[in-house]
């Protein structure tokens, strides 16, 4: 169901976008800044993962990107290239720059052809159709839709007009289909409705089909009866670490368990340069209310934000519809509020006085920023989404804020200091905006979920700096108010804030850690960490029946792994796991290329100073080539 805060979601996930890469920044964008290993602030990464509420397109490999950077070896393909650090098609240039030039070149030409409505030059520039519709879209004020598969959009406009093929102009086919949409609904109502009429027609039944509930999906790289086991270890323990080999699928695997446990989830991944900042909380530069100078405000970190989501979900499954009914449409009213506010349609606020309040700005936070009309003095007054809602339920409705007799006195005992005229103001205009048919609908309560925040290579970061005081809070026994601790930024926390009497972890939070034993990073464990976490290591042999590999295919992979044990120095910790295998029961890779381009590097490092390399290496080629093993 598409609710006005999701709509309003989506609004400000497009706004960020574009607040991150506008035209002037795009121009001057490096490689590294176009794609990158760290992920969270590459462009690539943006259109695909963090606008993917706008529009998927996930599948497919990373050529789609026209260039990408691997750190690796990689399989190559026909048409492609690869100087074990980037990989793109040949047919851009011969090395990573001048690929990089064209390619950069051609994002250019289709920013452009969106900010200016000329679709149609962007059928012929050269890029992936899903990967530069979306880009396009992002950059066309919404002005195009926010579907990217092309099948989709063939199927879609054939219903209004029958003359489409595979090979006509997507550009046309997208007018089509928006001349036939209700021009009064949003982007996001157009998409959902349409995007629904396609995922239930007999064409992408034929690209997904249903199987039988008593069918085994051989797709399905885990098998349920495992993932249930790793559910059950997750739901004891709380915090949990996925340890073992390289290629055991462990990152893969704890995607599934939230899956399987229908869980909302975050994924971050840990490295060097992450800390406590990005994780718990801390300062960023925002402009100021003329936004003539730059200011710092305090933002909270992807967990802590994270944690605030899982505690209004388990607030919410608390309430009945009536009161879940109440704060939607109180919090769907202040919203429209603030998009008066910034489309400069509403400039003031009347206090009870009848005295104006000058309305300065709508911050990053979603407060609003006000000041006395013709004040002598420069001061401002926040208002707060927290505290006016904390004043709604005390103040229901506009004849209880008409009848307050001490204004400061009666608010300052629900929200405590604040200016007390400025939030009447704002409840007062909520409330007499208030309708009977802008009370939302809720048909059923809301249903505690779990939230899982999955920590991708958690022993690459240092993690005494990353958690903090947090150490506390995470430990499975201290979920909920008796894991209160105060945060670095404590004093900095805004009154009416969920946490602004101190940091917890609410009881719906799990926690899924990855690491791979052998990275030298693993020492940088905090002990007192360690103590905090279940760990569940995922032996090369059971990724073999997690990922249900081929009989034939498991022996090689068990021939290699015994022939890695054998090694001095070496153990079970260095074996190769089934991710790597798997490529020929699909039949992406021969056993020659998945040695070459995958498991002789691997090795190589394995064995480096070793003292016996090349024979040792000889050895396990032979193991993997099943040589005379018995």
């Amino acid at each position: 169901m598409l609710t006005d805060a999701i709509e309003r979601e989506k609004d400000k996930i497009y706004e960020e976008f574009n607040n991150e890469f506008p035209l002037e920044r795009v121009r001057n964008l490096t490689l590294e800044e176009y794609t990158n290993t760290e992920r969270s602030n590459s462009f690539c990464y943006w259109v695909e993962k963090k606008t993917e509420k706008l529009g998927s397109i996930w599948g497919g490999s990373a050529y789609k990107f026209g260039i990408f950077k691997i750190g690796g070896k990689i399989k190559g393909r026909n048409g492609t290239l690869s100087d074990n650090e980037y990989a793109w098609y040949n047919k851009y240039g011969k090395d990573r720059q001048e690929a990089y030039e064209n390619v950069h070149s051609n994002i250019i030409k289709i920013i452009e052809a969106a900010q200016n409505g000329n679709f149609e030059a962007i059928d012929l520039i050269d890029l992936g159709d899903a990967y530069k519709w979306k880009i396009a879209f992002l950059y066309s004020n919404k002005k195009l839709l926010n579907i990217y598969l092309s099948k989709a959009i063939l199927y879609l406009a054939n219903k209004y007009d029958g003359s489409f093929t595979i090979n006509s102009p997507i550009s046309k086919m997208q007018e089509v289909i928006l001349s036939n949409c209700d021009s009064k609904k949003t982007v996001w109502q157009k998409g959902e409705e349409l995007w629904s009429i396609w995922e239930n027609s007999p064409e992408a039944r034929k690209d997904n089909p249903e199987q039988e509930e008593d069918e085994s999906d051989t797709n399905d790289l885990i098998l349920k009866t495992n993932i249930q086991n790793y559910k059950n270890f997750l739901k004891k323990h709380h915090n949990i670490i996925l340890h073992g080999a390289p290629g055991t699928g462990k990152t893969y695997l704890a995607k599934h368990i939230a899956e399987l446990m229908n869980a909302e989830t975050e994924f971050v991944q840990f490295h060097p340069s992450y800390d406590y900042t990005d994780f718990v909380e801390g300062l960023r530069p925002v402009n100021n209310a003329d936004k003539t100078n730059m200011i710092f405000e305090r933002k909270d970190g992807s967990f802590k934000a994270f944690c605030k989501k899982a505690f209004r979900n388990l607030q919410d499954s608390k309430k009945s519809i009536h009161e879940v009914q109440q704060e939607v449409s109180f919090k769907d009213k202040f919203f429209e509020l603030l998009d008066k506010i910034r489309n400069e349609e509403l400039k003031e606020l009347q206090q009870r006085t009848n005295i104006p309040l000058d309305i300065l700005q709508v911050t990053d936070n979603d407060n609003i920023i006000v000041k006395t009309k013709s004040s002598e003095t420069e001061r401002t007054y926040t208002v707060s989404y927290e505290r006016l809602e904390k004043l709604s339920k005390v103040f229901v409705d506009k004849q209880s804020l008409d009848n307050i007799k001490n204004i400061d006195k009666e608010f300052r005992n629900v929200i405590g200091g604040s200016h007390a005229s400025a939030y009447w103001a704002a409840l007062n205009w909520i409330y007499t905006n208030q309708n009977s048919s802008s009370i939302s609908e809720i048909s059923e309560p809301i249903k505690q979920k779990d939230f899982i925040f999955i920590i991708d290579e958690i022993n690459r970061g240092e993690i005494s700096k990353i958690f903090g005081e947090l150490f506390f809070s995470v430990d499975p026994g201290y979920r909920g108010e008796k894991g209160l601790v105060k945060t670095q930024y404590q004093n900095l926390v805004e009154t009416g804030d969920i946490f602004e009497d101190g940091f917890y972890v609410p009881e719906n939070v799990y926690i899924i850690g990855t690491m791979n034993d052998i990275d030298r990073s693993v020492e940088n464990m905090d002990f007192a960490m360690r103590r905090r976490f279940a760990f569940k290591e995922i032996t090369a042999a059971q990724s073999a029946e997690n990922f249900e590999l081929s009989e034939n295919t498991k022996k090689r992979m068990e021939s290699l792994n015994n022939a890695i044990s054998k090694i001095d120095g070496l153990n079970s910790a260095y074996h190769i796991g089934a991710a790597y295998f798997k490529q020929l029961d699909d039949g992406m890779e021969t056993s020659d290329e998945l040695w070459e381009n995958s498991l002789h590097d691997l090795l190589v490092e394995y064995l480096k100073g070793n003292g016996n390399e090349e024979s040792n290496l000889e050895l396990l080629k032979n193991a993997f080539d099943m040589i005379n093993i018995e």
